[in-house]
């Protein structure tokens, strides 16, 4: 009897810890409406304006930019400025298109968005301060 009412304040205790916990919790955010549910989108121009390109969030491995266009038209090499990540994938946007992509490099996180590339700095090999416009491939995969 004396086990099974101590198993009950414990059981208690637990639930009551649970709910307080749970009201300290962060509220999720939520995806960027800009940009379609499980997808990625480029934009021509910073503050995801312009001309948008999705990529579908099954599109994994390299991706060579010459090779899209924006919905307004144009190719999206070497000339995107904004872009939100909708997608449970991280995203690596390199200089050169050779395949595998190369050069200087920039690393999008799962659901994150930058709204002015002109204000990132790329990864070694070498550092380029202003990451506007010198996009020409893409490393789409899950972690």
């Amino acid at each position: 009897m004396v086990k099974a009412r101590s198993l009950k304040t414990l059981l208690a205790a637990v639930a009551l810890a649970g709910a307080a916990l749970t009201g300290f919790a962060p509220a999720a955010s939520a995806d960027n409406p800009l940009c379609p549910a499980n997808s990625i989108c480029v934009y021509k121009h910073a503050n995801y304006t312009g001309g948008r390109h999705v990529y579908p969030a099954y599109t994994i491995g390299h991706d060579r930019f010459a090779l899209r266009s924006y919905d307004t038209g144009g190719t999206i090499d070497n000339s995107i400025s904004s872009l939100i990540n909708n997608t449970d994938y991280q995203v690596s946007l390199y200089e050169r298109w050779y395949i595998p992509c190369s050069g200087p490099s920039l690393v999008v996180l799962p659901h994150f968005e930058i709204s002015d590339l002109s204000t990132r700095t790329t990864f070694p090999p070498e550092r380029i301060v202003n990451a506007n416009d010198i996009f020409s491939c893409a490393s789409i995969y899950l972690l």
